[in-house]
């Protein structure tokens, strides 16, 4: 059963300002904060030795508790944005969730990913 919890609007203002100077924070449709960072998800896993698995490096969506929900592709237009990209890959481990519940393919002429979950 979910909690309904009432704020007075002094109060709603308190938590949005705790979290504006945030700028990896964002707010959904739906009103829910969430977070994004860099990461890779893991497209096509081989199952020859020699070659290596397929990743690709997206802007992962987080929900409040740090699980991610849905990505979109790598803003990589500025040189903060790539160091932003580096040290979040290193920070992380490459997510298999999408791969795990879904199917990639890859979509000409455009060239990109295409996901589908299952």
């Amino acid at each position: 059963m979910i909690k309904e919890e009432t704020y007075t609007n002094e109060q709603v203002q308190d938590i949005l300002d705790d979290i504006k100077d945030l700028p990896e924070n964002y707010m959904d449709e739906e009103g829910i904060i969430g977070t994004w960072r860099y990461g890779h998800i893991l497209i096509y896993k081989t199952k020859e030795e020699e070659e290596e698995d397929v990743y690709e490096l997206v802007e992962l969506y987080l929900d409040g508790e740090g699980n991610p929900h849905s990505w979109g592709p790598a803003f990589l237009g500025t040189v903060e944005s790539l160091r932003m990209a580096l040290k979040d890959a290193e920070e992380f481990p490459p997510v298999t969730k999408f791969y795990d519940e879904g199917k990639f393919e890859w979509e000409d002429p455009s060239g990109g990913w295409v996901w589908t979950k299952q």
